[in-house]
């Protein structure tokens, strides 16, 4: 967005020059010549920009979340550009010239009225570019999918953190043995440069794992585990500090498959019980809870009716007395048979006794385990403490596969990746068992380095997000071609716009094929192995829009050069180029700036 708002101001500017060059005399005694130019500039900022927001449209269509993201931000960028480019600029300009604090337009000259005559390099320019693209399309064919990253190969990212320094050439010669390995630097705040780096390659996370360890060894940095100590839980009210750690919302795990889902109680349990498992596993309040445990009071005594003897089942049984609505406390139910029943909130001998054991577990499933805090020294993800508890649970062989776990943050969300050093773990263990559970965490935690990241993109994935990279440049391309089309009256004008834009796509596409070959030269210069990825696509459809931008900078100036004459001659091209060659240079040495 900064990029094309100076690019606009530039180009506003060098119209201004224009003016100068036209009515000279007219601008030593008249200010008002910014007005003029803001006039004249309006149109072609908007047909270049429309072109931006048509590739940022397409972006958005048809791209990932990430890409669609910065379709978004493009889209913002472009439309608060423009209004400060043809308002909030113009207001200031007014205000100012009414302020007599403009009383003379000056402008500093970068290049003044050039005359080169360009159309005479023509066929030199053309060979070239010739050259270049095709060298260096044949560079990226032999690169072949190491040209790709795993966005669209598929594969595995793995993020490293070095406990000293490290050059980037020398960890990527140690990495050679890797398929497709592409090593980049990155940093995390003030982090020391060279500590932290990302590894892809078209390999399993769990070999390029074991193969980082084996490389890098004690280079890598490994975290820490440490806890407090564990502590039973009771069937005591939780204070409410407790509670907003105890990580509401977040539903328990079980140690075989993860979240536990409706599946796993729906058992060979006849429905009351069924009733009574699931009340654990709701987050319902002290009413809710009440009325749950009082349905299923009652089915379970329907269910020892329906399994009696069939004697007794031929009987015909009193009903029960009906049930008030005010408050009662006990959920037993009248036992068949009963012709009186018993008043809930008094105790009888027949009823079944109410258990409050069951009450409390209902209230908290982890009642009778053991609650701890684990701290570590380097964050780590709700899945990494997850799959740490899951694969200490199957080492040690304590507890089952049923047993439930949970972690809590107060800063977590179900669902997010962010990392934490603290979590809050509760799990189905007593505490002494939970003591040899965390000291295998321990140690399967500090027995291999620590990966920060680790991500995996299936092939199918990959193939998805490549076809729609495709589908986004070829519809930009069409887009813009039908849009100058109808803008400029002539279909030649968008062909000659998006051949323009395909050559500059080809010639970055070329040097990033080229990079793999020159990094090892070239890494002080911060060149490295390029491929191609979602971020490299986006780049490619900003350079599209600088692309077409530039080029419809030209043909407006060429359309008022050309006037009413329905030829486009050699001189018209030439006068076209030399009066927006300043505003060219300067918006590519503006770009850079920035």
């Amino acid at each position: 967005a900064i990029d094309k708002s100076l690019d606009k101001k530039t180009y506003q500017e060098l119209d201004w020059e224009g003016t100068f060059e036209d009515y000279l005399k007219i601008v030593a005694d008249n200010p008002k010549v910014a007005r003029n130019a803001f006039q004249r500039v309006t149109t072609v900022i908007v047909d270049a920009n429309i072109t931006t927001m048509l590739a940022a449209t397409i972006l958005w269509v048809v791209g990932s979340d990430q890409v669609r993201g910065f379709a978004v931000t493009l889209w913002i960028g472009v439309l608060m550009s423009i209004f400060t480019a043809v308002f909030v600029a113009r207001v200031i300009f007014e205000i100012a010239e009414r302020r007599r604090w403009l009383k003379k337009a000056k402008m500093l000259k970068v290049i003044g009225a050039t005359k080169f005559d360009f159309m005479r390099w023509f066929p030199h320019a053309a060979a070239a570019s010739l050259v270049i693209t095709l060298g260096g399309l044949a560079v990226a064919v032999a690169r072949g999918q190491g040209l790709f990253d795993i966005d669209f190969t598929g594969g595995t990212s793995v993020q490293v953190v070095f406990n000293e320094p490290q050059d980037t050439g020398a960890v990527r010669r140690a990495l050679q043995e890797l398929p497709d390995v592409a090593v980049a630097g990155v940093r995390v705040g003030e982090e020391e440069p060279g500590l932290r780096f990302n590894i892809n390659t078209s390999e399993t996370r769990e070999f390029v794992e074991e193969r980082l360890a084996a490389i890098f060894g004690d280079r890598l940095v490994r975290n820490r585990l440490r806890w407090e100590q564990p502590k039973a839980i009771g069937a005591t009210a939780p204070t409410p500090a407790e509670s907003s750690q105890s990580g509401a919302g977040v539903k328990p795990h079980r140690a075989s498959s993860g979240q536990l889902g409706l599946g796993e109680a729906e058992q060979t349990l006849g429905f009351g019980q069924f009733a009574r498992e699931r009340a654990a596993l709701l987050p319902l309040g002290p009413t809710a809870m009440r009325d749950l445990m009082l349905a299923a009071a009652l089915l379970a005594a329907t269910e020892q009716q329906s399994d009696a003897p069939a004697d007794q089942a031929k009987k015909p049984a009193d009903p029960a007395p009906p049930v008030e609505k005010t408050a009662t406390k006990s959920a037993d139910a009248a036992p068949p048979g009963d012709s009186k029943g018993a008043p809930l909130g008094e105790p009888s001998s027949k009823a079944p006794e109410s258990k409050p054991a069951e009450a409390a577990e209902a209230e908290d499933p982890f009642l009778g385990g053991t609650a701890v805090q684990l701290s570590f020294d380097l964050a780590v993800t709700h899945q990494t403490v997850e799959a740490l508890v899951k694969n200490a649970l199957s080492r040690t062989g304590l507890g089952s596969e049923s047993t439930l776990f949970q972690m809590a943050n107060p800063d977590w969300i179900e669902g997010q990746s962010t990392r934490h050093d603290r979590w809050d773990l509760k799990i189905k263990l007593p505490p002494e068992q939970v003591e040899k559970l965390l000291d295998a965490m321990k140690e399967d935690l500090e027995s291999k380095p620590f990966f920060p990241a680790t991500n995996t993109i299936g092939g199918a994935v990959a193939e998805s997000t490549r076809q729609q990279a495709y589908a986004a440049l070829v519809a930009s391309w069409v887009t813009m071609i039908v849009y100058l089309w109808i803008r400029f009256q002539g279909l030649a004008f968008g062909v000659a716009a998006v051949v323009a834009l395909i050559h500059d796509v080809l010639v970055i596409l070329g040097a990033i094929a080229i990079s793999y070959y020159v990094a090892p030269v070239l890494g002080w210069l911060k060149v490295e192995q390029f491929k191609i990825n979602l971020p490299i696509v986006a780049a490619f459809l900003t350079i599209i829009g600088y692309s077409v931008n530039d080029t419809i900078v030209i043909f407006d100036r060429l359309r008022e050069v050309r006037g009413k004459d329905p030829r486009i001659t050699r001189a018209m091209i030439n006068t076209a180029v030399n009066q927006t060659l300043s505003r060219t240079i300067l918006t590519a040495f503006t770009v850079l700036l920035v």
